[in-house]
């Protein structure tokens, strides 16, 4: 089952199809292949530490209706939108819009979170394993810690009250979408074994009225 839950948080995943995949890579290699000109950065509303963070475009029409309907069944199953007090329905919340983020060796995401409701990230490429990244640091004369190393992290707030941090994604993450709620606070790492790109999208949803989230923007706070 794609729901999954830390310990009273629960969060969705979905693995997306070759077919879905497809516009999104063909935007994302033509963005790197015109040296991102003519896409909008969205470093200045983004926290993290990436030179090149750029809103998609061509394909985010279908980006945005695979995540809507991923979004309605995780509501049917976790109720997380109605535990707000919000009689949701369906479609009932708008996209704020969608970024992708080239991850380049060294630079990192710290601990911040998103405008909006409900938040996303999509994996396309993680060009190392962690057991590269351990064993590259491993090597080096750094006090550089290993844990969390190229990581994407979670902090949360277990049942007994108390505050941990989690990583999330692993080697076969690449194809796979989480929804996860937008105040929940995470981090990714820095990695450091390879020059290749990390490559990942981002995007915020909020709750489609004029008077809830009416100012919302994707703006990501730490």
């Amino acid at each position: 089952m794609p729901l999954k839950h830390l310990q009273n948080l629960p969060l969705w995943e979905h693995k997306l199809s070759k077919e879905q995949l497809e516009p999104i890579w063909r935007e994302v290699d033509s963005m790197q292949s015109a040296d991102y000109k003519d896409y909008k950065t969205a470093s200045p509303q983004l926290v993290g530490d990436l030179e090149h963070q750029y809103f998609l475009k061509d394909s985010l029409p279908d980006l945005d209706a695979t995540v809507q309907e991923q979004i309605n069944l995780w509501e049917d199953q976790s109720r997380y939108l109605a535990s707000m007090n919000y009689n949701s329905g369906k479609h009932a919340i708008r996209s704020l819009g969608a970024w992708v983020n080239f991850q380049s060796k060294g630079e990192n995401n710290p601990l911040h979170s998103h405008g909006g409701v409900v938040s996303w990230v999509l994996w396309l490429k993680i060009p190392y394993t962690i057991e590269q990244e351990r064993e590259y640091l491993s090597r080096q004369p750094t006090t550089q810690t290993q844990l969390f190393v190229g990581q994407f992290a979670l902090v949360y707030t277990n049942i007994l009250g108390n505050v941990e941090m989690t990583a999330w994604d692993s080697d076969e993450m690449e194809g796979t979408l989480l929804l996860f709620p937008s105040k929940l606070k995470h981090a990714v790492y820095p990695f450091y074994s390879t020059d290749e790109k990390r490559i990942t999208i981002s995007g915020n949803y909020a709750f489609n009225t004029d008077h809830v989230y009416q100012n919302v923007d994707i703006n990501e706070t730490r």
